[in-house]
């Protein structure tokens, strides 16, 4: 991941998205070599016609204002910014999570969103339409490593199904309480995802 390069990412897709498409694009202070070159990826990427979502985790050395400078200016080619509580108060320097999630969320391309993730708290989505919040059930957990790497895989599986962005928050946080709870680790079943919908 260290070697990774923006030719290397972009040799893996498609010259032209199909409708719905979506990248991902996590790990961002472990990719060394692609790092300084993620303006142009991203670019590249809005170009190539791709829904692109960014989860950055945290930086070795903690935020400062010429880093949140840096990667503020990328968020407007971001259409989903996928962050825990943590590095979304340490990107947007606020104070408050809501403020935190009406900043970044202004930065974004305004075809998606930031989602912060909130633990057992559950998760919360600010867009240029509406601010939304889902509950988490309380959970047994028995390990929470991946567990923000298990929230992307549900919510970006339901917007990739054309699912409205507050049924994409609640298979996040499915998935994630059931990944957490389980050991051996277990996920929610394509069936269970829909049922979900049918219950609520």
């Amino acid at each position: 991941i260290t070697v990774l390069t923006a030719d290397d990412v972009l040799a893996q897709l498609p010259s032209q998205a199909t409708s719905g498409d979506i990248v991902l694009l996590c790990g961002t202070f472990l990719c060394l070599e692609l790092y300084d070159h993620y303006p142009a990826l991203l670019a590249a990427l809005q170009q190539r016609g791709f829904c692109v979502a960014v989860d950055t985790g945290w930086p070795p050395a903690g935020w400062s204002d010429a880093l949140r400078l840096q990667i503020g200016n990328w968020l407007a080619d971001c259409d989903w910014l996928l962050l825990n509580e943590v590095e979304a108060l340490g990107l947007s320097g606020a104070e408050l999570l809501d403020e935190s999630g009406k900043q970044l969320a202004a930065r974004l391309s305004g075809r998606g969103g930031c989602v912060i993730k909130c633990g057992a708290e559950g998760a919360r989505l600010w867009s240029a339409a509406s601010v939304q919040y889902a509950a988490a059930q309380p959970v047994t957990v028995v390990d929470t490593i991946g567990a923000g790497d298990s929230f992307n895989a549900g919510f970006l599986t339901a917007l990739l199904y054309h699912q409205p962005s507050h049924t994409a928050l609640r298979w996040g946080i499915e998935v994630a309480s059931q990944a957490i709870s389980s050991s051996p680790r277990r996920y929610p079943s394509w069936q269970q995802l829909q049922l979900s919908n049918e219950v609520r």
